[in-house]
């Protein structure tokens, strides 16, 4: 579904079912999808959480703020392994080093982790 699209569905079930939490259960919802689902949503009274990968948005402050503002209050980002051999082999396009700062970037934007 298009990240619009997802931001049209949501607001249209808030306003039939009067629901004001959603749930993203994509196994990783990309960084382009989150920020569109994050501008659309600012202002309109939806939380909302999902799963999403270490991805290198998140090493910029400002696209977790946007997140933050646009409603999310949870991510569920998944940090297999502590070993960068590992991640290398597994393709997971993550470096280590820089975990720690997208966490702290999240953290600092309100957005609680799992």
């Amino acid at each position: 579904m298009r990240a619009g699209a997802l931001r049209d569905a949501v607001l249209r079930a808030r306003d039939t079912y009067g629901f004001r939490w959603v749930h993203l259960t994509d196994d990783a919802v990309p960084p382009g999808t989150l920020r569109v689902l994050a501008r659309g949503l600012q202002g309109e009274g939806v939380r909302w959480y999902g799963f999403a990968r270490l991805e290198a948005a998140l090493l910029d402050p400002a696209f977790s703020e946007e997140l933050a503002a646009g409603g999310c209050a949870m991510l569920q980002l998944g940090v297999e392994t502590a070993s960068q051999r590992l991640l290398d082999g597994l393709g997971k396009g993550i470096r280590i080093a820089d975990v720690g700062a997208m966490l702290r970037n999240v953290a600092r934007a309100g957005i609680r982790t799992y």
